[in-house]
C-alpha cells in the first residue's frame, strides 16, 4: 500500500520537494507515489521546477495532452484522477496541498474513489468570494484529516466544527527558508516583484509598475509568468536597473528574497518566505492569504492600485527593516519530518 502527494502547481513542486527530503531523511520514500496533475499549462516552465528541484514523479497527467483551457483542463484533470484511483488499489491515501484547482479534483475524486485525503495547509481563510478561498473550504471539509500551516489555520478550522479532524504541524516553507539562511546570501538589491493574479489587476497594470520602478530609480528584479511579459509593449520605457524574468530557481528565489530591500507579491508562498527570512513583504491582495501577518504590522497590504503600491514602496527604510518572526504561528524546523510522520501516523 502507498500513500500518493499530488502536486499541479509550481508553489505545490517546491513543497513537494521539501517533504520529499523528509521521506528521504526517514528513510521513508518508498511508502509515497508522486502524482503530477500538470494543472500549469506551460511544460518548459514546469519541467524546469521539477528538474530543478529533483522530484521524481512515478505518475505524470501531462502526457494525457490535457487541454491548454483552464475549465476545461482542470475537468479533463478531475477524470485523469477518478481513472487513476479507480484503477489502483494499492494507493490508500492521498495527500493533497494548498488550495489549487488540483488540491479540490484531487481531494474529490479521491473520497469518490474510498481514498483517505490528507489536507496540507488548510484552515488558511481569507473571507473573500475567490476560487481559491472555495478551493480551500471545500477540501478541508472533503478532507478525513486537516494538517495546518499556522495556529490561526487551526482556529479557524475549530470555528468550523472540524476541530476532531484538524492538528497543528507548521509551514513547510520554513524548512526552505532555513537552509536558505545556511547560504551565502544573493547581492543586494532594492525591490523583488513577484505577480501573477492577473485576475485582479487593472488594466496596463504590468506596465505602470514596470515604469514606477524606473521612475523611482531602483534596482530590481521583476518576476512575471511569460504571458504577463507579453503586457509590457515594445513603445515601454527600457530600465537598466530592472531585469525581467519568467524563472528563476527556488533556492535562488530565497537568497533574492534574503537580500532585498522590498519584496513586492501577491503569491502566498512568498510573503511567507519573506517573513521566514526576515523580509517585510508588501502584498498585493484584496484579501491577504496570510491576515495575521498584516494585523500584526509584519507585512504590508495594499489594492492592486499604483499609487497605494507607490505609497508603500516609498516607506521610510525604517518601516522595512528586518522583521522579528512571529513567534509560535508557523511552527519550527524541521516541518517536513514533523509532516511526513503525521501523513503516516493518520494513513494508519
Amino acid at each position: 500500500m502507498s500513500i500518493a502527494i499530488v502536486a499541479g502547481i509550481r508553489s505545490h513542486y517546491t513543497k513537494l520537494s521539501l517533504l520529499n527530503s523528509a521521506a528521504e531523511a526517514l528513510d521513508v520514500r518508498s511508502e509515497f507515489l508522486y502524482i503530477d496533475a500538470a494543472q500549469h499549462y506551460s511544460k518548459e516552465l514546469s519541467q524546469n521546477f521539477i528538474t530543478d528541484l529533483g522530484i521524481d514523479f512515478q505518475h505524470s497527467f501531462r502526457s494525457l495532452d490535457l487541454p491548454l483551457d483552464a475549465t476545461r483542463r482542470i475537468s479533463a484533470i478531475e477524470f485523469a484522477f477518478l481513472d487513476l484511483f479507480r484503477n489502483r488499489a494499492d494507493i490508500e491515501g492521498v495527500v493533497v496541498l494548498g488550495d489549487a484547482n488540483t488540491t479540490l479534483v484531487a481531494a474529490r475524486s479521491a473520497r469518490a474513489c474510498g481514498k483517505h485525503v490528507i489536507h496540507v495547509e488548510a484552515g488558511t481563510r481569507t473571507q473573500s468570494n475567490s476560487q481559491e478561498e472555495r478551493n480551500r473550504r471545500l477540501t478541508d471539509e472533503i478532507s478525513n484529516v486537516c494538517l495546518t500551516s499556522s495556529r490561526t489555520c487551526l482556529n479557524n478550522l475549530r470555528l468550523e466544527g472540524l476541530a476532531t479532524r484538524s492538528l497543528f504541524i507548521g509551514d513547510i516553507l520554513i524548512d526552505g527558508c532555513m537552509n536558505a539562511l545556511a547560504q551565502e546570501a544573493a547581492p543586494s538589491i532594492d525591490i523583488l516583484v513577484t505577480l501573477h493574479h492577473d485576475e485582479a489587476w487593472p488594466d496596463n497594470f504590468i506596465e505602470d509598475i514596470y515604469q514606477m520602478l524606473g521612475e523611482l530609480r531602483v534596482s530590481a528584479i521583476l518576476l512575471l509568468h511569460p504571458k504577463d511579459q507579453l503586457k509590457l509593449s515594445s513603445s515601454t520605457t527600457y530600465h537598466e536597473r530592472i531585469a525581467i524574468l519568467s524563472y528563476i530557481e527556488h533556492p535562488r528565489l530565497l537568497q533574492i528574497i534574503r537580500s532585498a530591500k522590498v519584496v513586492l507579491t501577491d503569491s502566498g508562498s512568498v510573503q511567507r518566505e519573506a517573513h521566514y527570512l526576515g523580509r517585510r513583504a508588501i502584498v498585493v491582495q484584496q484579501y491577504p492569504f496570510w491576515p495575521n501577518l498584516i494585523r500584526e504590522g509584519l507585512n504590508v497590504a495594499v489594492a492592486p492600485n499604483l499609487e497605494e503600491i507607490r505609497t508603500a514602496v516609498n516607506m521610510a527604510p525604517s518601516e522595512l527593516e528586518r522583521v522579528a518572526l512571529l513567534a509560535e504561528e508557523f511552527g519550527s524546523p524541521p516541518i517536513g519530518t514533523k509532516l511526513i510522520r503525521a501523513i503516516l501516523d493518520s494513513a494508519k
